[in-house]
């Protein structure tokens, strides 16, 4: 664990990463005699959004399955806009070349935005120098 390098500690996520072999001790949890803790709400959300974001690959996995979804759903609203709009629905002038273009371009940009996430999670796994088991 020494080994491994990350901005955002996190002891419970590396030891998840270095074994298997858990086990859990119960103890007595006194009052603190220094009083409240450190920790504010706003800390607390900032560390959990750490832990999400740094051991997990979920975020990223999300992105890119909407935006393969989002792409799909945009090419095949686009494709019924282009065959109606020759066949039988008359649409205001430059509708489905308007509807087509924002489609495939906000599928593309999340498309895109994914796949480079995907390799920053990468590269982030790979700077941690996270054991493999």
């Amino acid at each position: 664990m020494v080994d491994m390098k990350n901005s955002h500690t996190f002891l419970d996520g590396y030891l998840t990463w270095i074994t298997t072999n858990v086990s859990s001790v119960k103890i007595n949890h006194h009052n603190s005699q220094s009083g409240e803790s450190s920790y504010t709400l706003r800390k607390l959300i900032e560390h959990s959004i750490n832990i999400f974001v740094t051991f997990s690959g979920h975020p990223i996995r999300f992105l890119t399955y909407l935006s393969i979804l989002f792409f799909v759903v945009s090419f095949a609203y686009s494709f019924y806009i282009i065959i109606s709009s020759l066949t039988i629905t008359n649409y205001d002038a430059g509708f489905p070349t308007i509807a087509s273009i924002l489609g495939f371009g906000f599928g593309s940009l999340l498309l895109a935005i994914g796949v480079i996430g995907e390799y920053i999670q990468r590269i982030n796994l790979k700077t941690t120098n996270r054991q493999n088991l």
